[in-house]
């Protein structure tokens, strides 16, 4: 049976952490029995309902998602998903998208006639797949794209995503809603959007998406984490300090950009209308002590789905597989042009070989 990272009790004296996984019995992996038992789960007097969102939340929630709307439209025309902060359901769809992309879960593509872009057979794609065995045994995951524009000596980011961690039970938490911004020093110039993947192998490290803003870099380390299979993965997995490990692309190409610096800031106004409750803390939604809402049923399904659970909804996860980020998309669009013209290109060598052969034994 799997072992996953709880919190260390002899430790708390020290230093008491801001979160700890909730220890809730045991749930069923199927998505209405979540439901259901979280709601047994809280057997007892009954709570004090909770306060609803105001009015004015709701209105202000409304206008900052559909404002970015033209901005992600822009976005995805240049083959890249949207980064402007929405509504919590799009963005659980969204998170779903992306890690989907990042995993195995999709069938194995037939070698392309266009060839590998790796002189080992590797394409770009496969070297930003997470390997299984760091999703089975990490604490949470930070699932977030964001836009970086840069001029001289000088950049930007902004953009937007959902944190989930895993209870101490295995079981994975519903969605909390962060925003991103960075302001970088180096040279950069150009525009691009990346997806981006933040493995959380701590509580501890879970616990610093529960504050209301974290820099990545600075109060949680963070670096580029392993790929492929074997001793490497294995390696690092087996090293009792972890850092955050960070796993990025752009427009379905492995980007080898650093992450340090990128302030992380909790999204209070789509957590409270996403949860139907005033004032809800990503504390609260992490340690799993509210209902996975059905509009986030994609990313809990891919979620599932990435540990090889038994009942996972495959209708649900193929779905998630078949709207790949549309950076993916254009990518293959423009290869597929490519392979036609090659495609031509080499049957009309073949035509004019075939035909001075037939020349040659003529005589001619």
């Amino acid at each position: 049976m799997t072992a996953y990272p709880v919190y260390d009790e002899q430790a708390a004296q020290a230093q008491p952490p801001a979160y700890t996984p909730s220890q809730r019995p045991t749930p069923s992996s199927t998505f209405n029995a979540n439901t259901d038992h979280f709601q047994a789960g809280n057997a007892g007097p009954a709570p004090a309902p909770a306060k609803q969102p105001s009015a004015f939340n709701r209105k202000f929630h409304s206008i900052t998602s559909k404002a970015g709307w033209p901005l992600n439209k822009a976005a995805n025309v240049i083959g890249a998903e949207g980064w402007w902060p929405t509504s919590m359901e799009k963005e659980c769809s969204k998170a779903a998208r992306i890690l989907h992309s990042f995993t195995s879960l999709g069938a194995p593509q037939p070698p392309r006639a266009d060839g590998p872009m790796h002189p080992t057979g590797i394409t770009k794609k496969s070297m930003v797949k997470i390997p299984d065995a760091v999703l089975r045994e990490c604490a949470g995951l930070a699932i977030f794209n964001v836009i970086r524009a840069g001029a001289f000596h000088g950049s930007l980011a902004a953009g937007s995503g959902v944190v989930v961690a895993r209870r101490a039970d295995g079981t994975w938490s519903p969605p909390s809603s962060f925003v991103v911004s960075t302001v970088g020093a180096g040279f950069m110039l150009g525009l691009d959007v990346y997806d981006c993947v933040c493995v959380l192998n701590t509580p501890a490290q879970v616990g610093a998406f529960t504050n209301p803003r974290v820099s990545l870099g600075g109060e949680a380390s963070i670096a580029v984490g392993p790929v492929g299979t074997g001793g490497s993965v294995d390696a690092a997995l087996s090293k009792t300090v972890r850092p955050m490990w960070s796993y990025m692309k752009s427009r379905g190409l492995w980007a080898g950009v650093q992450i340090d610096g990128t302030i992380i800031v909790s999204r209070g106004d789509a957590n409270s209308v996403f949860y139907n409750e005033r004032g809800i803390t990503a504390k609260k939604i992490l340690r799993g002590d509210v209902a996975w809402p059905v509009q986030a049923r994609p990313l809990f399904e891919v979620l599932r789905a990435i540990e090889g659970r038994p009942d996972v909804d495959h209708t649900v996860v193929q779905e998630v597989g078949r709207m790949a980020t549309p950076g993916d998309t254009v990518l293959d669009e423009k290869r597929g042009e490519t392979q036609v013209q090659v495609e031509h290109r080499e049957r009309e060598d073949e035509t004019l070989l075939d035909e001075k052969e037939r020349l040659a034994r003529a005589g001619y």
